[in-house]
């Protein structure tokens, strides 16, 4: 299997209860009673010693793979992952737990990594900021023109024109500055960005 993740029902071909001796071995560590010999055996076999920091190890690659495929983490309350984890779901409560103060620091800062979107209120900003995200990758800059042919691209110029207007006035949050920089260091200048584009493809 991979893991010692074992449900506790579990019992081996040879009719061993594995799954209830593993969970015995936990409680006798979480009790100080586990010599460290046999802690240092099981770890060596990649022992889980809390089934709640496998979970969240295993919905956090499902949250990264769904990042590399959409540009973002605005996940759909109903959306289920091809090997069948209810992604928006664990999403929304993670949210809850941040509301009220329960995420550790550690959680708060793996999801963050990868753009977690705290308050559903962010949406907009996470749609556009992953559509700014493609036009960088494609064009090399981030300065779509508002006269563009594409009906995308002049919404994309628009959006960018307010988000700096806003980091004038000093109304931007950063945390969406620095997002925003990450794309493109000179966001905020749209002409020198798309010169420097030119220049590097010439």
């Amino acid at each position: 299997h991979g893991h010692l993740n074992i449900p506790e029902t579990h019992r081996t071909t040879a009719g061993h209860r594995l799954g209830n001796w593993i969970a015995a071995r936990r409680r006798e560590r979480r009790k100080g009673k586990l010599n460290p010999e046999r802690v240092a055996a099981l770890d060596a076999l990649g022992m889980v010693w809390q089934v709640h920091d496998e979970r969240f190890a295993r919905y956090l690659a499902a949250a990264r793979d769904y990042h590399a495929e959409h540009g973002h983490l605005n996940v759909p309350h109903d959306h289920r992952t091809p090997a069948g984890h209810q992604l928006g779901t664990w999403i929304a409560k993670r949210r809850s737990e941040h509301r009220r103060g329960a995420l550790s620091p550690e959680r708060v800062a793996a999801l963050d990594k990868l753009g977690m979107i705290w308050e559903t209120c962010d949406d907009g900003f996470a749609r556009s900021l992953a559509a700014a995200r493609a036009f960088h990758t494609e064009h090399g800059h981030l300065a779509p023109i508002r006269r563009s042919a594409s009906a995308e691209h002049r919404k994309l110029a628009e959006w960018l024109g307010i988000q700096r207007k806003k980091q004038r006035r000093g109304d931007l949050p950063p945390e969406r500055a620095a997002a925003l920089r990450d794309i493109d260091p000179l966001w905020e200048q749209p002409y020198l960005s798309r010169g420097l584009a030119a220049a590097r493809a010439f």
